[in-house]
């Protein structure tokens, strides 16, 4: 099945990297809308990323479980390695896929805060990001229940905030770069089905 950037790709005669482009710019208008927000993953370092989909495919079914929606996010950890025969440095990926989760805006803090802490303990995560409705900041909602501002929730500093989560402030030779987003609503997928047919 096709992602949703390549069916836009394909529908409107762009390349895939506008299509990822356009997709991205989208999600972050959504985003952008003073919603309550978490992102959030279930990768965890050191598995083969097909076990890691997986991993995510149950997340996504405990999203929807609790009545969030939610956009996947595709993108990748940019970091340098030397390469263990030569020595030299070069710059490597690695691909890793996050959630960004809508929740309802009436939903109280602390019921949001006790749901995403249960998905961090069930999917062995260290943190999340969550922007509650009544602010602006994201915060790093770490899985001991520890919660610390990471300034205010922007597109233009989403990547950073997510590697923050995941990297930790002191760790600035890795960045994560946010390639597309995905649209799983039953339009998107119904069109992407019959060009799959079609082709």
């Amino acid at each position: 099945m096709l992602k949703f950037h390549e069916y836009l790709a394909q529908r409107d005669g762009i390349s895939l990297e506008e299509a990822a482009r356009r997709s991205l710019a989208r999600t972050w208008e959504l985003a952008q809308t003073g919603k309550v927000m978490v992102l959030i993953t279930a990768f965890v370092q050191g598995l083969p990323y097909e076990k890691n989909a997986a991993r995510n495919a149950v997340l996504a079914s405990t999203i929807r479980d609790a009545r969030f929606g939610y956009t996947p996010l595709y993108g990748f950890w940019a970091y340098d390695a030397a390469d263990p025969e030569t020595g030299i440095t070069a710059k490597k990926k690695a691909r890793e896929d996050t959630f960004l989760v809508s929740a309802p805006e009436s939903i109280p803090n602390r019921e949001l805060r006790s749901i995403v802490l249960g998905w961090l303990t069930r999917f062995q995560q260290e943190a999340a990001v969550v922007k509650y409705s009544d602010s602006d900041i994201a915060n790093l909602l770490v899985a001991n229940g520890e919660e610390t501002p990471l300034g205010k929730w922007s597109i233009n500093r989403l990547a950073d905030i997510y590697s923050q989560m995941r990297a930790g402030a002191d760790t600035p030779s890795r960045m994560f770069v946010f390639e597309a987003a995905d649209d799983h609503s039953w339009s998107a997928r119904l069109a992407m089905k019959t060009m799959d047919e079609e082709q």
